[in-house]
């Protein structure tokens, strides 16, 4: 029993340790209404200077078919690149891909920003006629 101990009282540390190292997710905000969700995600939360590709996609639960433009924007709402996705999805969009070096540099009360949001804006129909809402999640972009 004494030599149990101190290797519970070690492993029960470094847990805790574990347990409060902080996550590479980002907020994301999800659309909800009545049964229908949508959320977006990324592969990370902070893009590192070497980082490529933003990886993003979204999911949706109890929705059917939806139709969706995907961007990336500024923190006043407007679009961060000239890469834009569109398509229509009932559970999961493909993974798309936006070009790290194709977004653009802001600046926010005078100095640089890294904050953008991925942004999926909802339809319900291939026009993008009716709109339904959006979902999004802030990602920093440090090039």
């Amino acid at each position: 029993m004494k030599k149990i101990l101190p290797f519970v009282g070690i492993t029960l540390m470094i847990l805790g340790v574990f347990a409060f190292v902080p996550s590479n997710e980002a907020h994301a905000a999800s659309y909800k209404n009545g049964s229908c969700t949508v959320t977006v995600h990324s592969d990370y939360g902070v893009y590192g200077p070497n980082a490529s590709t933003v990886d993003a996609w979204a999911t949706s639960s109890g929705c059917g078919t939806l139709y969706y433009k995907m961007e990336i924007l500024d923190q006043w709402g407007h679009s961060a690149t000239s890469q834009a996705f569109s398509g229509y999805f009932s559970y999961r969009t493909p993974t798309k891909y936006f070009d790290i070096g194709r977004i653009r540099d802001y600046t926010a009360g005078g100095r640089d920003s890294d904050a953008y949001l991925v942004e999926v804006t909802l339809y319900s129909d291939s026009g993008h006629n009716n709109y339904i809402g959006m979902a999004n999640k802030q990602i920093i972009v440090q090039k």
